[in-house]
């Protein structure tokens, strides 16, 4: 004898109650206060690079590229990232490729080809110490000192 078993039935009315979560939003405020340098020089990263460490004696190493998504764009540009923290003067150097297949890291400032940032407790000796070593290099055509604060794209130097 088979028995015929009801499907389970759902109840015909529902009574869903929704209540509005509140939104929440993070507000992260950057630290731009650090010294960049425009540079602009026709030679490749190593080269520039290694030139930085014979003047300014410091020791910047190849990292992993920096990696840059427009908002516009569907690629993702890759800059190149060398860097050295002084972990005796409590000072981050770090030296990136403006330039890249796919644009510039910092579009207002066509005019540089690498960019250096020191992060740290700088003194007005200490930067002008820098900037006068830059421009010391032979393969340096010209280095400047750019304003972080005044960049339209200056979310791109947070790494």
């Amino acid at each position: 004898m088979v028995s015929e078993v009801e499907p389970y039935c759902l109840p015909k009315t529902f009574v869903l109650s929704l209540q509005r979560m509140p939104k929440l939003s993070l507000d992260i405020e950057f630290n731009f206060d650090f010294l960049l340098v425009g540079i602009s020089c026709h030679e490749k990263d190593y080269r520039i690079c290694w030139a930085i460490n014979q003047e300014l004696g410091t020791e910047l190493e190849k990292r992993d590229d920096l990696e840059i998504k427009e908002k516009k764009q569907m690629d993702v540009s890759r800059h190149s990232l060398f860097t050295w923290n002084d972990e005796e003067n409590y000072i981050e150097y770090s030296v990136i490729a403006n330039r890249s297949t796919h644009g510039l890291l910092l579009p207002e400032q066509k005019q540089a080809d690498y960019l250096m940032k020191v992060s740290g407790n700088l003194t007005a000796k200490q930067k002008e110490n820098i900037l006068s070593g830059l421009r010391k290099i032979s393969i340096v055509l010209t280095a400047f000192e750019i304003s972080p604060a005044n960049l339209k794209s200056k979310q791109n130097l947070v790494f």
